[in-house]
């Protein structure tokens, strides 16, 4: 199984139960996870986590660092797969007809989801399943009912067919072991 993590993932973890401070067995696990071809995300998440550089502090001012989780990920290309492959780019089209076919969905929402990396995570995911791979998507989105008017991933995913999980169950399926040291 292939995991693909959204950027909630990163974000919730970094902010959270998982900072890189007193946390560092977690990001270790992900290192080693795409290492060992179980995980993967794409560049429309890195590009969602990657912050510009604080500018350069003024006379008498503090300068600010940049974001833990943006230097991270930007040394780590390869945890992102590129999307710009042909088949990539069908499923994409397909989750927007579909997007666009739903009249309950509120516009601002449908156009939101759509302008984000959330479908092209979805994309990806069919693109790698239609050739044979098992595919999972890791987000904290929860599904809402069919007929709300907003987009969530789930639901998305749900419509054509991929697999999707929370960062919890990953962790109790894959079993990792994040070791104290004082």
């Amino acid at each position: 199984m292939l995991y693909m993590l959204d950027a909630n993932i990163y974000i919730q973890a970094q902010g959270s139960y998982y900072d890189m401070y007193f946390c560092s067995g977690f990001w270790a696990f992900l290192d080693q996870s795409v290492i060992e071809s179980r995980l993967v995300s794409i560049k429309e998440i890195q590009d969602e986590l990657k912050q510009p550089k604080p500018a350069k502090a003024k006379p008498g001012e503090k300068q600010k660092e940049e974001d833990k989780l943006s230097v991270w990920v930007k040394a780590r290309d390869h945890h992102f797969q590129d999307t710009s492959d042909d088949q990539t780019q069908e499923c994409f089209i397909q989750i927007v007809d579909y997007l666009m076919s739903q009249p309950h969905l509120n516009v601002a929402s449908r156009d939101s989801f759509l302008n984000c990396a959330d479908p092209w995570i979805i994309a990806k995911a069919m693109a790698l399943t239609s050739q044979g791979d098992e595919v999972c998507i890791v987000t904290h989105e929860k599904r809402v009912p069919d007929n709300s008017t907003k987009v969530k991933v789930p639901n998305v995913c749900d419509n054509f067919g991929i697999k999707h999980t929370d960062c919890f169950t990953l962790l109790r399926t894959l079993k990792p072991q994040f070791n104290l040291a004082v």
